[in-house]
């Protein structure tokens, strides 16, 4: 009896230890399983995060690039109504041109305008000797700058 009791009760415990050790198996795995799906939240809500912080990033890059486009829109427009101002004032200058050519053209052939015409040039010539003419005659003078800052300079130095 006692080899057959000590049966029976090893028999109980295992029977019924087994089922106690499944709980327990069974309530760790629920833990882990618990801390799993925590640790699986936790890495979808840094995943969430993270794309969220770069949504935002490359939202601010779009609004930056956009800015930029339009300013190389109104830039270009600007540019672009200038070369047209430029344009129509090149094609009134040509016209212009053309017209005092022609004009020149007749004073030249006519006997009139020869003379005219040969006064004007002579007039330019002598314009241009006077012009680069008067520096060098009084070039020899007592000064030898001919540059007015540069005296008024060496006077204020003189005067220190």
């Amino acid at each position: 009896m006692n080899d057959k009791g000590h049966k029976t009760k090893g028999a109980r415990s295992s029977l019924f230890g087994g089922v106690i050790n499944d709980k327990e198996k069974l309530s760790s795995r629920t833990i882990n399983s618990q801390q799993a799906s925590q640790y699986a939240e936790q890495e979808e809500d840094a995943v969430e995060k993270d794309i969220s912080d770069y949504t935002r990033q490359l939202r601010g890059t779009v609004e930056a690039l956009k800015d930029i486009t339009i300013s190389f829109r109104d830039e270009v427009s600007s540019h672009n109504a200038t070369l047209v101002d430029v344009s129509a004032n090149m094609g009134q200058a040509q016209n212009s041109l053309k017209n005092t050519m022609k004009k020149l053209n007749n004073m030249v052939q006519t006997k009139t305008g020869r003379n005219t015409c040969a006064i004007v040039v002579a007039s330019l010539v002598v314009m241009f000797i006077i012009y680069y003419g008067i520096p060098y005659l009084f070039s020899g003078s007592s000064s030898t700058s001919t540059n007015p800052v540069d005296e008024a300079l060496a006077a204020q130095t003189n005067m220190s």
